[in-house]
């Protein structure tokens, strides 16, 4: 049991990787902010990123979104609040032993 323990605690100090959306549409909005029209003003590129970027983003996200598309890079949020809680308690090992024992049935 301790062994697990300990693994559970190298585990949390990895940093795990929060995806707001999918790279291909991070891609295919920098893609997109190549356009001629686009590339001779700053201002304009960044315009159309935000609103490449608007749905379902907050204001924090979408400013950090805007700044990696801009500098060229595809946007990767590292989340190190990740909480890794395990329940060695006598019903959740049944229920496991349950479910596996369904599966493998």
């Amino acid at each position: 049991m301790r062994r697990l323990e300990n693994l559970v605690e190298k585990l949390q100090r990895i940093p795990g990787r929060t995806i707001f959306r999918p790279t291909v549409q991070y891609f295919s909005a920098l893609q997109r902010s190549f356009a001629p029209s686009l590339l001779r003003s700053t201002s304009a590129r960044r315009i159309f990123l935000q609103e490449a970027c608007r749905p379902g983003a907050g204001s924090r996200i979408l400013a950090q979104e805007i700044e990696s598309l801009a500098d060229t890079d595809i946007p990767v949020f590292e989340n190190r609040n990740v909480k890794i809680e395990l329940d060695f308690s006598d019903a959740s090992l049944e229920r496991s032993i349950s479910v596996i024992g369904g599966v493998l049935g």
